[in-house]
């Protein structure tokens, strides 16, 4: 199980069904933060369960409303709202939709990555594959290639090679 959460496999489904449709009351009211926020937790959810149901019939109307009003009210700030959500863990994303509006994904000192991810980006200067870190963390190979493509996306990297030169260069000025 690639879960980083105690919330059972059973409610998976109704966990992330329920922060999507929270995204869309709070996109219709008005308030693209939080509805961008959950958006993107739902989206981890449905990732880290193998599961495309954000393209059903019957649930993609809903997503595709919420992200659309979050966009139209967030314009370039949805990106970034999104990929915080994304970082939260289904504890810390049901946390959130019951009011607690600050992140809870702490990035590293002076990183725009978060814990995990800069965990990852060790492995990555290890010279480990993705396979090699999804085994080492203990998660599906999709969640390890989802960090690595976080972490070249948020540091503006093309490499791993760039990644691990990042991470020696941090391991050399820690105190």
């Amino acid at each position: 199980m690639c879960f980083e959460s105690t919330v059972p496999t059973d409610r998976v489904f109704g966990t992330g069904m329920t922060l999507e449709l929270l995204a869309a009351v709070h996109a219709r009211d008005g308030e693209g933060l939080p509805a961008a926020v959950l958006l993107g937790a739902a989206k981890r959810i449905w990732q880290d369960a193998h599961v495309a149901l954000d393209r059903t019939p019957s649930h993609g109307p809903v997503r595709t409303e919420a992200e659309e009003g979050a966009r139209a009210l967030l314009g370039d700030a949805f990106k970034s709202a999104y990929r915080e959500g994304l970082e939260l863990t289904s504890d810390h994303a049901v946390a959130y939709a019951l009011g607690e509006r600050k992140s809870v994904a702490r990035p590293v000192l002076d990183s725009p990555l978060t814990r995990r991810e800069a965990e990852v980006a060790e492995l990555i200067a290890e010279g480990l594959t993705n396979q090699q870190i999804a085994d080492r963390l203990v998660v599906a190979l999709r969640t390890a290639e989802g960090h690595v493509e976080r972490i070249l996306s948020k540091l503006g990297f093309t490499s791993r090679s760039q990644v691990a030169v990042w991470a020696e260069g941090r391991r050399a000025t820690r105190p």
